[in-house]
């Protein structure tokens, strides 16, 4: 796959210096601050500016007058009467002094986010800035000047998102290759204007941008940075812990960025955008990024409450990290080029004597009406603890089904059974670390993908987790693309007699619209699975299951999502399969049956690399008859 507009700490050290003989100077826009001017222009129609040049920015203004969504005003808690704004302003810079450096990317990041934002999150407000128009001046103009104004006039109760995506560069005569060890380059994003690395008034520092940030913090209810540039990570300062991510109802102010502030990040080839921007967008349309949204509750009051679609932040960072990660494994590209993305930072940005509560939410395009059936459901409360996940108590996991399924060993445990799953991405592990970690008590690896992956950290990982006392399960990735039988016999060269203490899973990867992913390892599997059709891949499903149970003498696992799990496959299929159920978020468990619940891909446990997912087990058999059914 192309990897095209690859972001480097060179840069600008490459040529630039010496193209222009003129100095570009920012700065045109400046007049009078106290002038205004009532756009109206078609799509600005209605905005208020300090000069009328800057109408032309808008992409989208929508009347002031219109029906308020239920989510916005209930999150934001908005007074019957009232109203509320979601407005976005929208940064991007594909075209460079020298074309050489031109990244097509960051426009096509642009356009996608325009119609996202305007067609599918009903934003109040979209501004775009593009090339030539992102100057210091108006970024400050529009973060600060324009942004207090409108959210004094909205008496705080603002949504405002700022997206970024461009170069971001090491900033010259800061850091070189001979500084001092542990020493870090400050980091800004290069405007088109810039000569060279050492042309700083059209360099726009990180640090110089994260005030806007945090006076943003101050003046709105939910503020939220989307920063796809090398280094990114850079903008982060020092923040108070504490909140939770995934309350939308309290106020918030968050970063999240396509890598760390160390690594370069990737764009897509020609015709896409950026990984992140394209992975988020598709996660967000497409609801995987949060499938427990269509759940969440809204309302405190007793009884049956009405549900809504939103996709908490919390929860798309979560998808992120997985995501990004399965991207790596599948997509053919280099390990070292995907660095900076499978390392994605997320984390606070306020003032210094602020704690970000809650957290930011997009809409999700199902909105459904909650089954009489969920109405009862259990929901959990979540950690207050910013970074924590919350763990189930043992009341919370009782499920009414009484056979068993593989899991009596683990159940006899005291306690809350918390477990994990891990792949070479996780490697190497300190088995002794995460053992000693609070109620993890059993731990799934990969061992084998379709019909020729067996992955290398796999017999470690097996040693390792046996010798620290954790139950143990191997799982392998199903393909659409491969038959049953050859997949099994992938597995069983990995995988002998000793199959570990817990039932060998099965882990099949699919969600809505994957024949049509960017990339062709997700699009291949998609479009094979297109082609076998529902009928084809419970056949094949089945096929596989039957062949785990023979080769090992257990009745297996089968890992899903909620779309594979209950539209794809159907729950009369699943009927008598133990069910391993993918499903995030804090505040609801997924409906019975399942024995293993995979409630978070994004928490950190000692002696692992990065985030892991942590799953926990029912505490109460989950099937639902003894044997499943065979698929004619």
């Amino acid at each position: 796959m192309s990897t095209t507009g690859i972001c480097t700490c060179v840069f600008f050290r490459l040529g630039l210096v010496g193209i222009l003989s003129t100095t570009v100077t920012n700065g045109t826009l400046a007049q009078p601050s106290n002038m205004s001017v009532s756009c109206s222009n078609p799509e600005g129609k209605g905005a208020i500016v300090d000069i009328e040049k800057r109408c032309a920015f808008f992409r989208h203004f929508a009347s002031e007058n219109g029906q308020l969504d239920e989510r916005v005003a209930q999150n934001l808690h908005v007074e019957a009467g009232k109203s509320a704004r979601s407005i976005a302003v929208l940064i991007g810079i594909s075209k460079y002094r020298n074309p050489e450096f031109d990244l097509p990317a960051a426009h096509v990041d642009v356009q996608k986010l325009e119609r996202f934002l305007i067609d599918d999150q009903k934003f109040d407000e979209v501004i775009v800035l593009e090339n030539e128009d992102v100057t210091i001046e108006n970024i400050r103009y529009f973060l600060r000047t324009y942004a207090t104004r409108r959210s004094a006039f909205f008496r705080g109760k603002v949504r405002f998102l700022v997206a970024y995506s461009g170069h971001g560069v090491p900033i010259a005569g800061v850091w070189d290759s001979n500084s001092k060890a542990g020493t870090r380059p400050s980091i800004g994003i290069v405007l088109p204007a810039a000569v060279d690395d050492q042309d700083l008034q059209n360099i726009y520092g990180l640090n110089e941008l994260r005030p806007l940030f945090t006076d943003l913090a101050r003046n709105t209810f939910h503020f939220l940075a989307l920063i796809n540039a090398c280094y990114g990570g850079a903008i982060f300062g020092l923040g108070i812990g504490g909140g939770n991510i995934n309350d939308v109802a309290n106020r918030s102010s968050y970063g999240i960025t396509a890598g760390p502030d160390d690594k370069t990040v990737i764009s897509l080839g020609e015709g896409h955008g950026s990984l992140f921007f394209e992975t988020l967008i598709k996660g967000i349309q497409n609801g995987d990024a949060d499938s427990d949204a269509r759940r969440v509750t809204l309302g405190l009051d007793p009884g049956p409450k009405s549900y809504t679609g939103i996709v908490r932040l919390g929860a798309l960072d979560a998808y992120l990290t997985k995501q990004i990660l399965q991207i790596a494994e599948r997509g053919g590209i280099p390990e070292s080029e995907m660095s900076g993305n499978t390392h994605h930072w997320s984390g606070p940005i306020e003032p210094d004597d602020k704690r970000s509560e809650g957290g930011f939410f997009f809409f999700q395009r199902r909105l459904t009406d909650a089954p009489a059936s969920e109405a009862t459901s259990t929901t959990y409360a979540a950690s207050k603890r910013f970074g924590k996940t919350f763990a189930p108590s043992l009341n919370q996991l009782q499920q009414p089904q009484t056979h068993d399924d593989g899991f009596g060993a683990l159940r006899s445990l005291s306690g809350v059974k918390r477990g994990i799953d891990v792949n070479h991405f996780n490697s190497p592990i300190d088995w002794k670390r995460v053992a000693a970690t609070h109620d993890i008590r059993f731990a799934y690896m990969k061992a084998t993908q379709g019909a020729a992956f067996a992955d290398p950290s796999f017999g470690d990982n097996w040693k390792g987790a046996h010798a620290a006392g954790l139950m143990r399960g191997a799982y392998h990735v199903f393909s659409f693309c491969r038959s049953p039988e050859e997949q099994v016999a992938n597995l069983r060269k990995v995988v002998g007699v000793d199959s570990g203490e817990l039932p060998v899973a099965l882990d099949i990867e699919l969600y809505r619209g994957q024949g049509t992913a960017t990339l062709k390892s997700l699009a291949g599997e998609g479009a094979c699975a297109q082609s076998l059709g529902p009928a084809g891949v419970r056949k094949n499903v089945m096929a596989m299951l039957d062949s785990l149970r023979s080769s090992y003498g257990k009745q297996p696992i089968l890992y899903g999502n909620d779309y594979l799990l209950d539209e794809v496959l159907g729950t009369e299929f699943t009927k008598g399969i133990t069910l391993w159920r993918a499903s995030y978020g804090v505040q609801q468990a997924p409906k019975p049956p399942w024995a293993l619940w995979q409630f978070t891909q994004n928490e950190a446990v000692k002696g692992i690399r990065g985030r892991v997912d942590v799953n926990v087990v029912s505490d109460t058999p989950s099937l639902s008859k003894t044997t499943p059914q065979t698929v004619k």
